[in-house]
C-alpha cells in the first residue's frame, strides 16, 4: 500500500505487511526457533519478533512428554520410557524412547533369547515333533506329532482312504519316499492343477533374486525383486556410502558379509548393536567351556554349553573309557586324560602310526630356519618339510585361525598369538609350545649354539635352542 507517511523516509513509497515502512527479512506467521514458533509483528511494524515458548520440557527438547517417564513400556519388564539421546533417536513425542531391556522381543513375543534349533517351526523330539510357542512362557515347546502311516512325519489320512484328484478316484497308498499321495494316474501338481509345470516352484529364476510361484493352477511365473545396494537378494532401502547414526556415533552404511547394507558407525559392537557384551562371537564359554557366544537378538547367547563326551570334554564322540585302542602289540585303553578321551598305552608313534619313526615331527630340519620342520607326510613317516606361516605370521604349525577353540592338557582355550612362538594355544594348561609340561628356559631367552648366538624358540612341545639368525 502507498503511505504519504512512507513517502518522507528514504523513498520508501509503501507499507510492508506489518503496517510499517521497513523492510521485514520474513513474513508474519512463517515458522521460526527451535520450539514451533511464529513470526509477529513489533508494535509499530518496523520488525518482527518470535513468537515461540522456549521453555524446554524434562527431555531438553521442545514439544509436550505424552508419556510418564520411567514408567513400564514394551513388553519386557525392564523397558521403560526415557529420555532419548537426540530428537533423531526419538519414537514417542517430546523426545522420549522405550529403552532398557537389553533383550529383543522374541519369535513369541517373550523377552528371553529362544536358542538357535529351538525356533517356532522347528524339528525336535525322537520323531515329528516341532517346536511351537508356549503362550504362558512366550518361549518354545516341543510337541511332540505321531508318524503318518507310512513312517514318515506329514500329516494326512489313513492308507486306504478313498481320494480323487484330476477326475480320476483311487486310495491314499504311501510312495517311494514315505509321502502319502492319491493313487491315479494323474496327481496334482503343488500348485493345484494337473498339468505338469514347465519350473518348480521355489526354485531361482531371473537374474538372481527371483523365485518361481504358482501363477493359477497349472502355470509359473518368475516373481524377481531388485538386488540391495550391496548385490544381495535381502530387500532393504539403504544405500551404501550414505551417513547413518548408530548409538550416538555417526558411521556410513556398508556391505557386511551376507551382502546386506548396514550401517557401520563406532559404537557398535560386533553383534550390531549398542553396548557391552560379556563376550567374543565364536569364544568359548559356559560352565563347561564347551558353549560358544553368538549373536542372537541384541546381544551374545552361550549356544552348547553342554559336554560331548564322557570325560567332561568338548571333542565330541561316541566312545567310552575303557574301550581297546592302539597298535595291535599294545594293550592300550581309551581313557580321560583331564576332560578328554585319549588313548593311553597305545603305542602309536607321534603320526599316529605303529612304527618307529626316523624323525621326530616338529623338529627343526634344513636350513629353513623355523618355517622347515619334519612334519608327517604318512602315518609311520616324518619328512623335512616348509611350514606355511600361521595366521599370527609365525610357523608354530597350528592352522587354525585366531580365536579358533582349541584343547591341550585337559583344557579348552582358543587360538592366540605370541611375538615369540606365533600361534598358540592358550589353553590354561598347555606351555607357549603347545605342551603340557613347563617350558624347560624362557621363550627368547639366549642359549648356548655352536654359532656363538644362540636363542630358545618353540620346538615340538618345548624350547629349543637355534642359531640366532634362524630365529630372525
Amino acid at each position: 500500500l502507498q503511505s504519504a507517511y512512507c513517502d518522507s523516509r528514504d523513498g520508501v513509497t509503501e507499507t510492508n505487511a506489518c503496517g510499517g515502512c521497513a523492510t521485514l527479512p520474513f513474513s508474519p506467521g512463517e515458522s521460526c526457533g527451535e520450539c514451533g514458533g511464529a513470526w509477529r509483528c513489533s508494535e509499530g511494524g518496523e520488525s518482527l519478533f518470535c513468537d515461540e515458548d522456549t521453555s524446554l520440557n524434562a527431555c531438553g527438547f521442545c514439544g509436550e512428554i505424552t508419556v510418564e517417564l520411567g514408567a513400564s513400556c514394551g513388553a519386557c519388564p525392564d523397558q521403560v520410557y526415557a529420555c532419548a539421546a537426540s530428537l533423531d533417536e526419538a519414537t514417542f513425542p517430546g523426545g522420549v524412547v522405550c529403552a532398557g531391556g537389553d533383550a529383543e522381543i522374541n519369535a513369541c513375543g517373550g523377552c528371553a533369547a529362544i536358542p538357535p534349533g529351538e525356533l517356532p517351526g522347528q524339528l525336535c523330539g525322537a520323531a515329528c515333533g516341532r517346536f511351537e510357542c508356549d503362550p504362558e512362557t512366550l518361549s518354545t515347546v516341543c510337541v511332540e506329532q505321531p508318524l503318518n502311516d507310512c513312517g514318515t512325519c506329514a500329516p494326512g489320512p489313513a492308507v486306504g482312504t478313498a481320494c480323487e484328484e484330476c477326475g480320476e478316484s483311487g486310495s491314499i497308498v504311501c510312495d517311494d519316499v514315505g509321502a502319502l499321495v492319491c493313487d491315479v494316474t494323474t496327481q496334482e501338481n503343488v500348485c493345484g492343477g494337473c498339468s505338469v509345470l514347465p519350473e518348480i516352484p521355489g526354485n531361482p529364476c531371473g537374474s538372481g533374486c527371483g523365485v518361481w510361484v504358482c501363477d493359477g493352477e497349472d502355470g509359473v511365473r518368475c516373481n524377481e525383486t531388485p538386488p540391495n545396494a550391496c548385490g544381495g537378494c535381502t530387500p532393504s532401502s539403504l544405500v551404501v556410502g550414505e551417513a547413518c547414526t548408530a548409538c550416538g556415533e555417526t558411521g556410513q552404511i556398508v556391505c557386511n558379509d551376507n551382502q546386506v547394507p548396514v550401517c557401520d558407525a563406532p559404537g557398535l559392537n560386533e553383534c550390531g548393536t549398542c553396548g557391552d557384551l560379556p563376550g567374543r562371537a565364536g569364544f568359548p564359554c559356559g560352565a563347561t567351556g564347551c558353549g560358544v557366544w553368538i549373536c542372537q537378538g541384541t546381544g551374545l547367547v552361550c549356544f552348547g554349553d553342554e559336554a560331548a563326551n564322557e570325560c567332561g570334554g568338548c571333542t565330541p564322540t561316541d566312545l567310552e573309557p575303557g574301550e581297546p585302542c592302539g597298535c595291535p602289540d599294545a594293550s592300550g585303553g581309551l581313557a580321560c586324560v583331564g576332560r578328554e578321551l585319549q588313548c593311553v598305552d597305545g603305542g602309536q608313534n607321534a603320526c599316529g602310526g605303529c612304527a618307529t619313526l626316523a624323525n621326530v615331527p616338529g623338529e627343526l630340519c634344513g636350513d629353513g630356519g623355523l618355517c622347515q620342520r619334519y612334519v608327517c607326510t604318512d602315518r609311520d613317516e616324518a619328512t623335512c618339510e616348509r611350514v606355511p606361516e600361521d595366521a599370527c605370521g609365525g610357523c608354530s604349525l597350528l592352522i587354525d585361525p585366531v580365536g579358533a577353540r582349541c584343547g591341550a592338557c585337559g583344557s579348552q582355550g582358543v587360538i592366540a598369538c605370541d611375538p615369540v612362538a606365533g600361534a598358540y594355544c592358550n589353553a590354561p594348561g598347555a606351555n607357549a609350545c603347545g605342551g603340557c609340561a613347563p617350558l624347560s628356559a624362557p621363550l627368547g631367552a639366549s642359549c648356548s649354539h655352536p654359532s656363538g648366538c644362540g636363542v630358545y624358540v618353540c620346538g615340538f612341545d618345548d624350547v629349543q635352542c637355534v642359531a640366532c639368525t634362524d630365529a630372525d
